[in-house]
């Protein structure tokens, strides 16, 4: 449970990594083919759509930062529960390079137009490859009545709807020459192969052989070059995985503003820390936590901005372009301290000292080995887990 909730692993259905490790080794295959296609490494960016919990965004997000020096990762939850524990889990992951917004999925393209790399659309589904652990999921679509190759059943027809538009807008959030991974956890051809085929005839998509990327044989390429996983045929949970290349010429994906999205109204107000303050914080954090945030190169002190109300955030590195997203983010970064002055320091007099967040100290996770870390039990970790998870970040929205 401590390995859980301090972020050194994350339990997940195997077949349910497939898809992130498809998106790297796309991502690696095409830098290998020309180098001159994606950013610097430094800069890589990436878009998990669909992200809640956060098990495929902190794999993103991991990879990123080991074999990419950071680059970006933003994880996109629309629903504010579940994107309390995405935000959770990105933080106990030690994650410095994700933003999470809350944004629904079907205007992420029209709020950052071929501004991302790579793209994971991993879509709500009707899940019916969960029968293993439920197998009534295999009944809501499988006896819903009469229907054809071209129209799904009246069941799940809106959601089929909602999938598409999903992938109109991942699919405009891509820049040319990225890739775009789609997957669901369903069988039924509605859901998967007939998405993939929309795809490529309204925007002239090109598919990757999934098989061929994974190193597995070809005979389990499906149509488009997708991967099916069957569980009895894998052991594992059922999946549905396929990968696009958007060429030059792709017709782009043309999308409106949704209105009445929250927006964060606080960047405005973020400053840089002062020389003092930041000594101040960086000392006191190696005091009480021993660990700081740039020790072993994780993340610049640079990319530290306090805020009007003395909030201490580790923002990630955006970049240009992305500025109309950014608005809608759950957070402008992770809180790692509130400033406070000494002797009750309300006259702005005397030194800064700071209060260390809760936040901190779970993305610190074992590295910290101060006072504050050191004697915790495991039942302490875990609640610190369910306290960060059950925060209510939301600041500065209207």
């Amino acid at each position: 449970m401590r390995l859980r909730s301090n972020g050194q692993i994350y339990l997940q259905e195997s077949s349910s990594m497939v898809p992130a490790e498809v998106l790297r080794r796309a991502v690696c295959m095409l830098r290998e083919r020309d180098p001159k296609l994606f950013r610097d490494g430094h800069s890589l960016r990436v878009l998990d759509a669909c992200s809640a919990p956060g098990s495929k965004s902190t794999q993103l997000g991991l990879w990123l930062q080991a074999e990419y020096g950071g680059g970006l990762l933003v994880a996109n939850e629309l629903d504010k529960r579940r994107a309390a524990s995405l935000r959770a889990n990105v933080i106990s992951a030690g994650l410095t390079n994700t933003m999470v917004t809350c944004v629904d999925g079907q205007v992420l393209g029209s709020l950052a137009p071929g501004q991302f790399d790579a793209v994971l659309a991993d879509v709500p589904c009707s899940c019916e490859g969960n029968s293993r652990k439920n197998a009534v999921s295999l009944l809501g679509v499988q006896l819903d009545g009469v229907s054809s190759n071209t129209k799904a059943p009246a069941a799940i027809e809106p959601l089929v709807e909602l999938q598409a538009r999903i992938l109109r807008s991942a699919w405009q959030a891509l820049r040319s020459g990225g890739c775009l991974v789609y997957s669901t956890c369903t069988f039924n051809r509605w859901e998967n192969e007939a998405q993939c085929e929309r795809l490529m005839s309204e925007f002239k998509a090109k598919a990757l052989d999934v098989p061929s990327l994974l190193g597995m044989p070809a005979e389990l390429a499906g149509e488009f070059g997708s991967l099916r996983m069957w569980p009895h045929t894998f052991d594992i949970e059922g999946f549905f995985v396929a990968c696009f290349i958007k060429d030059a010429d792709s017709v782009a994906a043309q999308l409106g503003h949704a209105a009445h999205l929250e927006r964060w109204s606080g960047f405005a107000q973020l400053r840089s820390l002062t020389l003092a303050e930041l000594n101040s914080l960086r000392d006191q954090a190696r005091r009480q936590l021993g660990f700081w945030l740039s020790d072993g190169g994780m993340t610049d002190d640079a990319n530290l901005r306090a805020g009007t109300d003395g909030e201490v955030w580790l923002l990630p590195s955006l970049g240009d372009g992305l500025d109309s997203l950014a608005e809608h983010c759950w957070e402008p970064g992770i809180p790692i301290a509130r400033a406070q002055r000494s002797g009750g320091g309300t006259d702005g007099e005397g030194p800064t000292v700071f209060k260390l967040s809760k936040e901190l100290l779970l993305f610190a996770g074992d590295r910290a080995s101060g006072p504050l870390a050191a004697l915790m039990t495991e039942d302490q970790w875990e609640s610190l887990y369910i306290n960060v998870k059950e925060a209510n970040p939301v600041r500065g929205m209207h």
